[in-house]
């Protein structure tokens, strides 16, 4: 199974703990998601800055997908790259692949919406313009995302 083509302006490497390993030499799938915060955390913070989410408004995951492609091996180099694909007027969606550095195989993919929210109301919220236009400039796209 090859992923669908996706252009990523993002990536972070990942480094495999002792921990994140069972006794066949594998990541745990559970881990796998937690490489996929750190891309996804490293991105936000790449275009909202140091000080993201500080203020009444937030996103969070509304849903999460994963295909695991191939088992992840302590002996991968690993790293994560991550786009954001479509904007709409409350959410988004974000492709994630973990990649191997070197063969440059994808060995799981994850597409999360993230929802915008209000944090003292805990409402959905529009998806503030100045967010949209950050997202837009750093993806170096304006076609592929809807209002």
């Amino acid at each position: 199974m090859t992923p669908t083509t996706f252009t990523f302006h993002h990536k972070v490497d990942i480094q495999i703990r002792f921990n994140d390993i069972d006794m066949l030499g594998h990541v745990n799938n559970t881990k796998l998601q937690e490489y996929f915060d750190l891309g996804r955390m490293s991105y936000l913070q790449r275009i909202f800055g140091p000080a993201m989410f500080v203020d009444e408004e937030a996103i969070v995951i509304a849903s999460m997908k994963s295909d695991f492609l191939s088992p992840v091996l302590l002996a991968d180099k690993l790293e994560v790259l991550t786009t954001i694909f479509h904007l709409g007027n409350k959410s988004l969606k974000m492709m994630q692949h973990l990649r191997n550095v070197e063969t440059r195989m994808v060995k799981t993919t994850c597409e999360s919406v993230m929802v915008a929210v209000c944090k003292s109301s805990g409402q959905s919220m529009l998806i503030p313009e100045a967010w949209k236009q950050a997202i837009r400039t750093f993806e170096k796209s304006q076609e592929l995302f809807h209002q």
